[in-house]
């Protein structure tokens, strides 16, 4: 059969009139070629190839390196692991390392060496043959081997491949690497596999319905890549234990670790031969420069830093907290939630808010109860207009025992101020730049502001709103007015006569409510309470970014009262850091700007103020005069 074949080469080569170089040989058993000796039996590295690297001095510099890793990478398919063999030295190639040769380098190149001493022997390819390929991964490369299955029933290898991951694969997750594996692998031995059936082999079970039975775009983004690569393979795919699997399982079950705790003796001596060597110093010289590092008192301490460690955490943890920078950039996180006590009674406490739609603008006030809202088309927003639309809704409704609101120019008015006494209800405003301390009126200007944009008919919205049952069951129109709505939805009319509300379930409802509200709030943003600021504690103000002094709390939780260079300012701890003590020096007259409404007599907040604000303010009822109101770019402070 050979004799056949060759003549036919021979005879196409005549045709050809291709002459032959008289080296070529005829009939041998043995053959040496490209640097592998190629018989019946299947093939193996050539010896002489392998005694010149046994025979190569430990490398040192990088060029060498280079020279040594090329040698071993042309006899790669002889040695299963060798990505992970190679590791501590491909590491020196790094531009970013400097150059220290180890003991993970040393033992790198001694293990090399002596694998090469009695390479495997690989088998020849046959294609009518059953064909396998095992792949594996590890954090630090992939290996995979060809197998064939012989005449006697053994499988054996017909090549092996290995492969160092890039930084980005190193992040892969494991099923991620152990796809890439496969996937590589068939492209790495593509000659011998496109065209043919096979068969996978891998250690990792999730992979095979993956790669296999799964639809395309049911795959997470990086399988479904490499699912694709796959296609032009016939291919089964199956799981094999790790310890029956025909790969070498170094690169899964013991890779090589680079990474060191500490150094030895041993790599501290290499290294320090190796500085030396590369120094070119005369003896006189190098004794000079040992000398002076000696006496050098910083290289010293960097000497004592190496040796004995720094910074410990306690040192870290002082230095950030004394650190003035660390703490204006410090992110403060939200803390755990708040959630508003539920009201006794309708009507009784509100909260108030505006806002703006198609360059309109609006009053809003809801009822913390029952969540009914009532809505005002504003004209103006001076303060007079927004108390003319106050008196409407609660001649309606009745007068509340508390409303809520922000700092806006309109409600931090004096005349606002005067009308919460005179109508006898507690005004309590929220901290500036702190909407959620007013939240229900937050929330209820959201859903206003989705019905105007949503209906044509903003009336039939509203009846629609009011009339629809919240999440305990009842409908605003029903816990404020004690009955049912009618609306144009078809009902009977029994089901409209007033109905007395369950207070106690309701109250039970809404406790729940709450506390699920406040649990999935603080899971889901991480919140925890942040450490309370006491009187005379310096603070950075993010919001105006500027240093402050703690002056007392603001009468509501986690608000305070900061005096600054400009004025005293009220915030809520959010925007407050805790800095070193520092002076604050001013070039602004002594003077505090107001940043919270005057309150009626009755709130805390109104107290609070009262006691860092100049005392009472003057009598007004002598002579009658037009109230004067703050410009509006002070509403964030504190003014006498």
């Amino acid at each position: 059969k050979h004799d056949e074949r060759l003549r036919r080469v021979l005879s196409r080569l005549q045709e050809a009139r291709v002459t032959l170089n008289e080296k070529c040989e005829f009939s041998k058993s043995k053959i040496k070629f490209l640097g592998q000796i190629v018989e019946a039996s299947g093939v193996s590295a050539d010896p002489d190839k392998l005694e010149a690297v046994k025979a190569m001095r430990q490398p040192c510099n990088v060029s060498e390196v280079r020279w040594f890793l090329g040698m071993v990478n042309h006899l790669g398919k002889f040695l299963p692991p060798l990505a992970a063999k190679t590791q501590p030295l491909r590491d020196l190639l790094r531009k970013s390392n400097m150059w220290v040769w180890g003991s993970p380098q040393q033992e790198a190149f001694k293990e090399i060496k002596e694998e090469l001493t009695t390479p495997p022997g690989l088998a020849l390819y046959d294609p009518n043959k059953d064909t396998v390929v095992s792949a594996n991964a590890s954090s630090l490369g992939l290996g995979a081997v060809l197998l064939q299955k012989q005449a006697d029933n053994i499988w054996k290898p017909v090549a092996y491949a290995s492969k160092a991951l890039s930084n980005t694969e190193q992040r892969y997750a494991q099923i991620e690497k152990e796809a890439l594996a496969s996937t590589w692998a068939c492209e790495r031995f593509a000659e011998f596999l496109i065209g043919k059936s096979f068969h996978i082999e891998t250690d990792h079970k999730p992979l095979v319905p993956l790669l296999s039975s799964k639809k395309l775009d049911e795959l997470p983004p990086i399988i479904q890549r490499l699912r694709m690569r796959l296609l032009r393979f016939s291919y089964t795919i199956s799981h094999v234990a790790g310890k029956n699997i025909a790969t070498a399982d170094v690169l899964s079950r013991a890779p090589i670790n680079n990474t060191a705790e500490g150094l030895s003796e041993e790599d501290i001596n290499l290294y320090a031969d190796s500085v030396v060597a590369s120094l070119p110093a005369t003896e006189r010289r190098l004794k000079e420069i040992q000398e002076h590092q000696d006496k050098d008192s910083i290289l010293q301490q960097l000497k004592k830093c190496c040796v004995e460690g720094w910074p410990d955490n306690k040192d870290l943890a002082k230095m950030i907290e004394n650190c003035d920078t660390c703490a204006r950039e410090r992110v403060n996180f939200k803390e755990t939630m708040l959630p508003t006590e539920f009201p006794t009674r309708p009507w009784s406490t509100v909260g108030a808010d505006l806002f703006q739609k198609d360059n309109k603008h609006y009053l809003v006030i809801v009822d913390y109860f029952s969540r009914f809202f009532e809505v005002s088309k504003l004209t103006s927003t001076t303060a007079e207009a927004v108390i003319e639309h106050f008196k409407s809704i609660f001649a309606r409704h009745g007068i509340p025992e508390v409303v809520r609101s922000d700092n806006g120019p309109q409600f931090a008015s004096e005349c606002f101020r005067v009308f919460a006494q005179d109508w006898g209800f507690n005004h309590v405003t929220s901290s500036p730049h702190f909407p959620q301390s007013n939240g229900e009126a937050e929330r209820a200007v959201r859903t206003i502001k989705n019905l105007l944009k949503k209906s044509a008919d903003p009336y039939l919205a509203l009846m629609a709103y009011r009339a629809a049952p919240l999440a305990n069951g009842y409908s605003p129109a029903e816990l404020l007015m004690g009955r049912k709505l009618r609306t144009r939805v078809p009902v009977i009319l029994s089901q409209l006569n007033p109905e007395s509300t369950d207070l106690e379930k309701l109250k039970k409802i809404e406790l729940t409510y709450r506390q699920k509200q406040k649990q999935n709030f603080d899971r889901r943003h991480k919140a925890h309470d942040m450490a309370y600021l006491r009187p005379g504690e310096h603070v950075w103000v993010k919001d105006t970014s500027e240093r402050g002094t703690v002056v007392s709390t603001a009468g509501s939780p986690r608000s305070y009262l900061i005096e600054t260079p400009r004025g005293t300012l009220r915030r809520n701890r959010f925007h407050l850091s805790p800095t070193p003590k520092a002076p604050v020096t001013s070039d602004l007259p002594d003077s505090t700007e107001i940043q919270v409404s005057p309150c009626s007599k009755s709130s805390t907040i109104m107290a609070e103020v009262q006691k860092v604000c100049q005392p009472s303010l003057p009598d007004t009822s002598r002579y009658p005069s037009r109230i004067r109101a703050p410009p509006g770019y002070l509403k964030d402070f504190v003014c006498s």
